[in-house]
């Protein structure tokens, strides 16, 4: 299933936070669809991606948990929504 995170930087950008990125790698049972950053009030990552066991996703929200506001939700692409709106 398809999920979208946001996270939201609680102090801002810092050289460590680009750093501690850059060398960190999406485990294994999360594939990455998309990660956008955006430069925004408080720095705002958008990350998409396929996970089949949610207990992954806690995990990756608790290594970045510290420097990051997120919140995660379930979603589906443009057309499937409209696949499954034809169906109601």
């Amino acid at each position: 299933m398809q999920y979208i995170s946001l996270l939201k930087a609680r102090n801002g950008i810092s050289k460590e936070m680009l750093a501690r990125r850059a060398s960190w790698r999406y485990p294994e049972g999360l594939r990455p669809i998309a990660e956008y950053w955006m430069n925004a009030e408080g720095l705002v990552v958008i990350a998409v991606y396929e996970l089949g066991d949610f207990t992954v996703l806690d995990k990756v929200n608790s290594q970045w948990s510290d420097i990051f506001e997120i919140s995660t939700a379930p979603a589906i692409s443009v057309e499937k929504a409209m696949y499954l709106a034809e169906r109601l």
